[in-house]
């Protein structure tokens, strides 16, 4: 296993795309609209991320993604409450 960060336009697409794959055969599974998965990550249309810092990861198996996590520093947060946190 390997984990990799999201750099290329082809790796955030992999990384929106996971989860449909993932939980497909999940009948509890309600997915979200992929049009929203995309917005969610996109600075232009997410002004969430106009004050934050973030990476996207994937982790890979055998050239195959089997998982992903972002990783979020909110400078906002960070200025509120004068501590040095993140979220994930």
């Amino acid at each position: 296993m390997n984990i990799s960060p999201v750099v290329k336009k082809n790796d955030l697409h992999t990384f929106i795309n996971l989860p449909y794959t993932l939980y497909k055969d999940d009948p509890t599974w309600v997915a979200p609209l992929r049009s929203e998965a995309h917005v969610q990550f996109d600075p232009i249309k997410n002004p969430l991320l106009d004050h934050c810092e973030y990476q996207l990861f994937i982790l890979w198996e055998n050239n195959k993604p089997i998982g992903r996590i972002a990783a979020f520093i909110d400078t906002l947060a960070v200025d509120y409450w004068q501590e040095k946190i993140g979220l994930f």
